[in-house]
């Protein structure tokens, strides 16, 4: 998932403890494959301690001189952390206890070089790399360059699965006259093993794509189309329905709008329907997606384990002083990862010094903060470890 999400969810800082009433809703059968909203579990607020047991920052430092930009993705594999820097176009290998280990980087024309990473994955003793017209692999050993496969299809977006497939994803626009708008091929023998038209025209000055409609989880690979709030699974260069949002007598209605002229964004947003955004999380612990509704955000959290889950829309910290990320991975089975760039966590620790010094009431979060800014101290980014009830 991309970490330029931000606009999705707006979570509060908040520095005193919530006591917020408990709303936690039962969740229904884990199985079945659609997810019933029901607009009387709406919550306003929440606080971190009726959702996460423990929120932790984990300094990422990397070599002198290496800077680190904007985070887009992390993954895990056999027990490393990868963190993919947008910015710099590398991929950063940590083992198992956040330590550097070594930096993949091969940007550029030549060969066994990428010009853009779109996205990565694993496969047996392989970093696979997507670019824009080829596949790079590159050794898990020592980042060696090991072969390139060229691609036969480009599409508005691409992704490899796990299963070695490319599903390429376009989108329908007045200049856009193809009858497909999904194709997953097999490019060691460019196999079409799938093409389906999912998504409907587009609305005069709104869209409902998402910059990012992948999400893979430990070989589990999803597609997202937001349109239709509607999740499919992708395997085996299949595409099948994995999991349908109803949002009963709230949920938008496109035809109705496509019939009626002059339709913007404002119009959708501050109606009273609501819309699934598209990002989406699963895994063994925890379901999560964010939806919109009456101009807010909402997301949704089900706790597989305890078979409960909360549907809210703001966050009242009481466990940290720094605001929660809202772009989130799954990458254990145990915890949510997120990430932040040292800018910005020194931003916001200034702006909580700033309202700890003109505020007494807050002055026993101080020693916090500086024990967070000791700890951060010339790191390259923050990892925020989430676990959750």
């Amino acid at each position: 998932m991309s970490i330029n999400h931000r606009s999705l969810i707006v979570f509060l800082i908040v520095l005193s403890v919530s006591c917020s009433v408990d709303r936690s809703t039962e969740l229904g059968v884990v199985s079945s494959k659609t997810i019933v909203i029901d607009k009387k579990d709406f919550l306003d607020k929440i606080s971190e301690s009726q959702v996460f047991d423990s929120v932790i920052f984990i300094p990422l430092n990397l070599p002198k001189n290496e800077l680190m930009g904007s985070i887009a993705d992390i993954q895990m594999y056999r027990n490393n952390y990868y963190v993919l820097d947008m910015g710099t176009q590398k991929i950063h290998e940590f083992n198992k206890n956040w330590e550097f280990e070594k930096t993949l980087f091969s940007l550029g024309a030549g060969p066994n070089e990428y010009n853009e990473i779109l996205n990565f994955s694993f496969i047996d003793n392989y970093i696979v790399i997507n670019d824009l017209m080829k596949v790079e692999y590159y050794s898990l050993d020592d980042f060696a360059p090991v072969k390139t496969v060229r691609k036969n299809h480009m599409g508005f977006k691409t992704y490899v699965t796990n299963d070695e497939h490319i599903l390429n994803y376009q989108l329908n626009s007045p200049m856009d006259d193809s009858p497909f708008n999904v194709t997953i091929y097999n490019y060691k023998n460019d196999d079409i093993t799938y093409q389906g038209s999912l998504i409907k025209s587009n609305i005069k000055g709104f869209t409902f794509s998402q910059e990012d409609p992948f999400y893979t989880n430990k070989g589990d690979n999803y597609f997202i189309e937001a349109f239709n709030d509607t999740i499919y699974n992708v395997e085996n260069g299949e595409l099948s329905t994995h999991r349908i949002i109803d949002f009963q007598d709230i949920r938008l209605e496109i035809d109705d709008l496509i019939a009626e002229p002059g339709i913007t964004s404002r119009d959708i947003a501050n109606s009273d329907k609501a819309y699934f955004l598209g990002n989406y999380l699963n895994n063994e612990l925890v379901e999560t997606f964010s939806f919109s509704y009456k101009s807010k955000r909402f997301l949704y959290m089900a706790n597989k384990q305890d078979s409960v889950h909360y549907i809210y829309s703001s966050m009242i910290q009481d466990r940290t002083v720094l605001q929660l990320p809202i772009n989130y991975f799954l990458l254990d089975g145990q915890n949510i990862f997120s990430a932040k760039d040292i800018e910005q966590v020194s931003y916001e620790l200034e702006v909580v010094k700033e309202r700890i010094a003109s505020n007494p009431q807050l002055q026993i979060h101080e020693a916090t903060v500086n024990a967070l800014e000791s700890k951060l101290k010339n790191s390259s980014g923050v990892i925020v470890k989430i676990h959750v009830k």
